[in-house]
């Protein structure tokens, strides 16, 4: 079986990660050939065992450059190359109909199927136009699709409920978690300079539907309710408009001694920054499978997170919820916790428990199995 998968959209976060941890394990697929169309500056991270890398430069220019190339060049390269099924991990088939060969995507970016967050961006914004656009073409690449991936129960729900007419096979296979951030109980993680000795941690990119600024009242309240030593951290990148109105609001509230903005930490120190904090935070009211709280599971740490789905889903009863729109849930369950170490202890071993449910080697086995299974049925239908 001959595969491409068109790795142009997935050039950074949660996207690229998903990938690489799928073909890290492709080794184990020795009948299955695989393609990876890539920027040539991301050529490097794909060189895996049995792995063939193709390089796009014009494609990888910009946007622009890319769909025209999808559109035009990759059909007949996809033909002459002799694939039998096309995978696209972005969610979005930009080109047409290819004949004799199947399309896979998987549904990854939620929030352009939720109307109430989207308008959390200015009406006449670059970012609503953009969600817009891409809700628009994800709804016919699913629509048309052989294999649709989804990565959740709440996902699948969501999609059956606005896409009803698809007909294409679907998968429910969620993401796996890297061994590197199963470290509850080791005594060994090295611990960062940067690392305040006492702290809360929310890792998320600063943004809009992210809620860190419900989280920077919360922990106020905890502040003035309780003798509070450890720090607020927020891990991750920033949406612009968002990152200033949360950096605006630290100092309108007085805590600029208090919470710590790192901006983007790189992939291999998170565990360790995952492992020293004496809870995680995660208050998102818009996702599909997030690998933050799949990994915050792995350090055996407190999980106080978003009530909203999958996020149940995830974590099962390892974890304690809480509205993201009302900081005071989230402030009292702080008080009634933090400071009773046989709970913490507790939770944290039931959410290093529940870890064991993320492995990537068996999300890449169901993964390129569903593959197989839609290419062997469409071959007895010819």
């Amino acid at each position: 079986m001959n595969i491409a998968i068109n790795a142009l959209s997935s050039l950074q976060g949660g996207g690229q990660s998903y990938l690489l941890n799928l073909l890290r394990n492709a080794y184990k697929f020795p009948d299955i050939k695989i393609h990876v169309f890539c920027p040539p500056q991301f050529a490097h991270l794909y060189n895996f065992p049995g792995i063939n890398v193709v390089r796009c430069h014009i494609s990888s220019k910009n946007v622009l450059f890319r769909t025209i190339w999808e559109r035009i060049k990759l059909p007949g390269i996809v033909k002459n190359m002799g694939i039998d099924l096309i995978f696209c991990p972005g969610g979005i088939i930009n080109f047409h109909d290819l004949k004799d060969c199947l399309t896979a995507v998987t549904f990854q970016n939620m929030l352009i199927f939720d109307p109430y967050e989207r308008r959390k961006y200015p009406l006449l914004s670059y970012m609503r136009f953009r969600l817009h656009l891409l809700k628009k073409l994800s709804r016919e690449s699913f629509r048309k699709t052989n294999l649709l991936i989804f990565l959740s129960d709440h996902a699948k729900e969501t999609i059956d409920r606005m896409i009803p007419e698809r007909q294409g096979a679907s998968a429910l296979i969620p993401h796996g978690l890297d061994n590197v951030f199963r470290t509850a109980g080791k005594k060994d993680v090295p611990r960062h300079n940067f690392l305040p000795e006492d702290y809360l941690l929310y890792v998320s990119v600063l943004n809009v539907f992210k809620a860190q600024i419900e989280i920077l009242h919360a922990y106020r309240m905890l502040c003035q309710k309780r003798d509070t030593k450890e720090k607020l951290l927020l891990v991750g990148s920033e949406f612009g408009p968002y990152g200033k109105r949360v950096r605006s609001e630290i100092k309108r509230l007085g805590l600029q001694n208090k919470v710590i903005i790192t901006g983007p930490i790189p992939y291999d120190a998170m565990p360790s920054v995952y492992h020293h904090a004496k809870v995680h935070i995660y208050a998102s009211s818009c996702e599909n499978c997030p690998n933050i709280v799949i990994e915050s599971l792995g350090s055996g740490r407190p999980l106080f997170i978003s009530n909203r789905p999958p996020m149940p889903e995830i974590a099962g009863d390892a974890a304690m919820y809480f509205d993201p729109n009302k900081p005071e849930e989230l402030t009292d369950l702080l008080l009634r916790y933090l400071d009773n170490e046989a709970w913490l202890n507790d939770m944290g071993n039931k959410a290093f428990e529940r870890s064991h449910l993320y492995d990537w080697e068996s999300t890449a086995e169901k993964t390129f199995g569903a593959f197989r299974e839609v290419f062997e049925s469409a071959c007895k239908e010819k």
